[in-house]
């Protein structure tokens, strides 16, 4: 493994070439597995699809075609995804910032989805997509990783949902706080959901200082009526994508021949301000606040092999 003064730049492309694959491929999966034309094997964790609407605006310059899957999945689909969500989420995902106006503006319009109206810009650029072609369908909720949308049948497009989502596919007991950030909600609402599902014998609860909840073998955990081993991960996948997109802006943005030890000293913030992420895929232990640039390398391309197996 190199040391701290002999990361280089020749290190980092073939790196970031790994993760775009990798991502790029994760994101065709998952739109295959959610109905949309994309000839790709199932994806098989957990389905966030504002995650992966974002990502593919996100990375639309590298795969334009996943601006086409969006928009037209998102048209057959928006009463299944959550305007707040997309809004909170779209922070991490600045480059998809740039497209969300017109996608929101098509939603809208075309959708017939007043919703999405307070994400429309006046000034946004068109969406430029493939119009008038079929390329998604009404999502197949029987599909395991669309648990997430057809929850949302059951609950409505709600926090309820999707912490109900994260639950089913956690083990043991979950601080209320790691849900909400999974989820992107707000910690206060999301506690008050759970522990009202709670008092109604819907999950398990422990209170005082470490408050946490469970489905364990409650009768939530029939809901997709297949046993707990064949129950979809939860692939963090709004960290998980965004974090590689970030890394690949990043290595894009570098120059010619940027000093060694300062692209080390970046490489370590970097790792350290996505953090999170790489605890949550569990290639980071919780107790390491801020890997060296070399371990850096070898996280990153623990996460360009997550991306292609566990997502």
């Amino acid at each position: 493994m190199p040391s701290i003064t002999s990361v280089s730049k020749a290190d980092l492309l073939p790196l970031a070439a790994e993760l775009r694959e990798a991502l790029a491929n994760a994101l065709w999966r998952q739109w295959s597995v959610l109905g949309a034309s994309a000839a790709a094997p199932d994806a098989s964790a957990v389905v966030d699809p504002e995650a992966l609407i974002l990502a593919s605006l996100a990375t639309a310059d590298d795969e334009p075609r996943g601006v086409d899957l969006a928009a037209h999945w998102s048209l057959l689909n928006s009463d299944l995804l959550s305007v707040q969500r997309t809004r909170t989420m779209v922070a991490s995902f600045p480059a998809a910032a740039r497209y969300l106006p017109a996608l929101a503006r098509e939603l809208r319009d075309l959708g017939a989805d007043a919703r999405w109206g307070s994400l429309v810009s006046d000034d946004a650029e068109p969406l430029v997509y493939r119009r008038g072609r079929g390329r998604a369908v009404r999502v197949p909720l029987e599909r395991l990783p669309c648990v997430m949308l057809r929850l949302r049948v059951l609950f409505g497009v709600s926090i309820k949902a999707d912490a109900v989502t994260y639950l089913l596919a956690a083990d043991g007991y979950v601080d209320p706080r790691e849900i909400a950030r999974n989820i992107a909600y707000g910690s206060a609402p999301v506690r008050r959901v759970l522990h009202a599902l709670a008092e109604a014998g819907w999950l398990h609860e422990t209170l005082g200082s470490r408050t946490g909840y469970s489905i364990g073998d409650l009768p939530l955990r029939n809901l997709l009526g297949v046993p707990r081993a064949k129950t979809p991960a939860w692939a963090h996948c709004a960290g998980l994508f965004a974090t590689v997109i970030a890394f690949l802006e990043w290595v894009r943005a570098l120059p010619a021949e940027p000093g060694k030890v300062a692209l080390a000293i970046h490489l370590g913030k970097f790792a350290t301000a996505h953090r999170a992420t790489f605890v949550d895929i569990g290639l980071l232990p919780p107790y390491v606040e801020s890997p060296a640039a070399p371990a850096c390398i070898g996280i990153l391309s623990q996460t360009a092999a997550f991306l292609r197996e566990k997502v």
